[in-house]
């Protein structure tokens, strides 16, 4: 998405994979945008042998405003798997990190609010700034690991749509553990 304004906006049930940079960036979106049930993967993979460099992030949300994220997922990106510079305070709210190259959610200078969210298999699970809010996510807690996922096979996650055009129904990272934390991996 590139720069500009307007309330109201919301970005649901998209998902973005395979760009050579980042997934989905709302970095210059002036105005604050709605992201649910969204997922990205796959991306900063140079596949076409050009002398490309892109970054990698699943989310990128910069610091032009304060973006709300919810019920999404980034999985095995380049980058990080959630990021925003600068100080906007964004608000996530059960999502998830999975395998990702850079950090699960990587906000350093940024007081984000981030509740009931799974990281596992980044390069660092989450790294935030002192300011930030961070409440009932796998960090947080303990007894969280792989053996609570559902599935580790992304195939349905990646695959075709449902006929209605929705996201396609998976059990993909979705835990036995708190239904309540991560990404439901639904569009409903």
């Amino acid at each position: 998405m590139g720069p500009g304004s307007g309330t109201g906006t919301v970005i649901r049930g998209c998902r973005t994979y395979a760009n050579s940079d980042d997934g989905l960036v709302v970095a210059d979106f002036a105005s604050p945008v709605t992201i649910d049930a969204t997922w990205s993967f796959g991306n900063g993979v140079n596949r076409w042998d050009l002398p490309a460099t892109g970054s990698g992030h699943g989310f990128d949300l910069g610091s032009a405003a304060a973006h709300r994220v919810t019920r999404s997922a980034a999985w095995k990106n380049n980058g990080h798997g959630f990021t925003g510079a600068g100080t906007a305070p964004h608000d996530l709210t059960t999502n998830t990190a999975f395998r990702n190259a850079g950090d699960g959610f990587a906000f350093p200078t940024a007081p984000v609010v981030l509740r009931d969210s799974f990281a596992m298999g980044n390069r660092t699970q989450e790294v935030l700034a002192d300011t930030a809010q961070d409440d009932g996510n796998t960090w947080n807690e303990q007894g969280w690991s792989t053996d609570v996922l559902r599935s580790l096979d992304p195939t349905a996650a990646e695959g075709p749509r449902n006929p209605d055009g929705s996201l396609p129904s998976t059990t993909y990272l979705t835990n036995t553990k708190d239904s309540t934390v991560g990404a439901p991996m639904t569009a409903s």
